[in-house]
Formats: structure tokens, sequence, C-alpha cells
């Protein structure tokens, strides 16, 4: 039993994951040179751990972070995009 009338209840609902979520990762190996940038995707909110490669062609083509190839792409980005960073050997 609910005395003041003045309550107001907010409910606040998703349905499904953010439309920015990998659902999946592809096993497609693509090019460093045509890598612009990357972004890490985090689960959650979204429902995989992802790595986001942003394309010169303008595509996102989402990866395991975990794989080699991805690690190796990342270190290869974090470079062009500042070469002066020394690094932490």
């Amino acid at each position: 039993f609910i005395k003041n009338k003045n309550i107001i209840l907010l409910i606040i609902t998703t349905i499904g994951p953010s439309p920015n979520c990998c659902l999946r990762v592809s096993k497609t190996k693509i090019s460093v040179e045509a890598i612009m940038n990357y972004s890490m995707q985090a689960a959650p909110p979204c429902p995989i751990r992802a790595v986001r490669f942003h394309t010169k062609k303008n595509k996102t083509i989402c990866s395991d972070p975990n794989e080699g190839w991805a690690k190796k792409a990342i270190t290869h980005v974090n470079q062009k995009l500042n070469p002066l960073k020394l690094s932490k050997d």
C-alpha cells in the first residue's frame, strides 16, 4: 500500500545489445595497412569481447583480441598513431 501519490516510477529497459556491438568475431585477417584505427569492445555491455578494426574503406571488422594477428595489428596501429611514444621494453 503506497500512501504517497507523488511517487514516479521510471523504468529503463534495453532490448538487445547496442547496434554498435559486434555479435560475433570474423576469421578474416586484414592487412595492417588497411587499418586506420581500432576500438575495444567489452562484454558487458556487449555480448562478446572483441577488437573493432576500422578500415580505410570505412568498414568495421570484428576480431578476437586474443588472436596473434590482431595483437600485431593493434601494436602496428598504436605505433602509427603514436610514433614518438617509446616502448617499455
